[in-house]
């Protein structure tokens, strides 16, 4: 996503991109430290963290219409 931003940013410098991360289910120092580089050295690009863990399993129940049934 950061290379991906870098080429939108060339084409289009006035843009702002923003990329959301998660955090990973594992130590991800590397991954700090890449972040840090990346908004160090390009101030266009900037990173949030996301309340979503990978750890949590995300569940999306359907709501159920009523069913509608009629008195004769």
């Amino acid at each position: 996503m950061v290379e991906l931003g870098k080429l939108i940013l060339s084409h289009h410098p006035s843009f702002t991109i923003i990329i959301f991360i998660t955090t990973p289910p594992f130590n991800a120092c590397s991954t700090t430290s890449y972040i840090a580089v990346v908004s160090a050295t390009t101030p266009s690009i900037s990173f949030h963290n996301s309340l979503l863990s990978l750890r949590t399993p995300l569940l999306i129940v359907p709501s159920k219409p009523s069913l509608a049934t009629s008195s004769t």
